[in-house]
């Protein structure tokens, strides 16, 4: 797997923080509007993928399970409005490695990267 992360479906304010994170520690940022997006793409990969669920869980459920198909060691980490237990269950059924509650700080996701790194 490429050491690069996909990012789906963030704000242009976030995406500007995951491009100088990528500059910073030297990896490639893929950006995408959405997860079907991503699948789309043709000879892209990563190593950790970050989306905002931000639209229904349910119209997701059938995409990131195709992610996990597609990409089995791909660590994905959900962003969230909140992390209540639907949401939670949820997404570790469909392989969620960690997860961020909103409003995120970019320290969140540098913490979620130095964990995923150190233990993966």
């Amino acid at each position: 797997m490429s050491n690069s992360i996909i990012v789906c479906g963030f704000s242009p304010a976030l995406s500007d923080f995951f491009e100088r994170l990528g500059q910073k520690r030297n990896v490639k940022i893929h950006f995408f509007k959405n997860l079907e997006q991503f699948l789309k793409s043709e000879g892209i990969s990563g190593r950790i993928l970050f989306y905002d669920v931000s639209s229904d869980t349910s119209e997701k459920a059938s995409v990131l399970n195709e992610v996990k198909t597609r990409f089995p060691g791909i660590f994905i980490v959900p962003v969230t409005d909140s992390i209540g237990k639907d949401k939670l269950e949820w997404a570790i059924r469909r392989g969620a490695a960690d997860f961020i509650e909103k409003p995120c700080s970019p320290d969140d996701v540098e913490n979620i990267l130095d964990i995923l790194e150190r233990d993966c």
